[in-house]
């Protein structure tokens, strides 16, 4: 019942912002005669992860674990003096 109440509600909001752009909402696009229309696929790769993030969790973790580390061991190492 509550997905239900959401969709409505979120139609209704966008019903709601058309309002302040009805002037040009049903204006037809812009179509450059200069450059091509870029294919969907293409576009659809501009979206996709970026690579260089794959690993970004790894380092994140490794880079936990040895601070971790190098703070048990000055525990380790104030408890002995």
């Amino acid at each position: 019942m509550s997905e239900e109440k959401n969709k409505k509600n979120h139609s209704n909001s966008a019903l709601q912002g058309s309002g302040q752009y009805a002037d040009i909402i049903h204006l037809p696009r812009h179509v450059s005669r200069i450059h091509p229309q870029m294919p969907l696929w293409e576009r659809a790769a501009q979206f996709a992860p970026f690579a260089a993030l794959t690993e970004h969790g790894a380092v994140i973790r490794k880079t936990e674990s040895s601070h971790v580390s190098d703070e048990i061991e000055r525990i380790k190492y104030e408890e002995e003096t």
